[in-house]
């Protein structure tokens, strides 16, 4: 894996605990495609989808 590619999936996954410790979110399903796919394959299936959906242009809510 390139150096680049794997600092951004060690930063998906410490995103993805920021979500689970602060939020009270357990991203299960995202961490088992960071973990079967790596971080920009998992990436690019999840934008496509969202484009594909529509689900790109509704708001994102963050945890306070």
């Amino acid at each position: 894996m390139k150096k680049l590619d794997q600092k951004f999936e060690e930063e998906l996954k410490d995103k993805a605990f920021l979500a689970k410790e602060e939020c009270r979110y357990n991203p299960s399903y995202f961490n088992k495609m960071l973990a079967e796919n790596g971080g920009v394959k998992t990436a690019k299936v999840l934008i496509e989808k969202a484009m594909r959906t529509g689900n790109h242009q509704r708001d994102i809510q963050l945890c306070s």
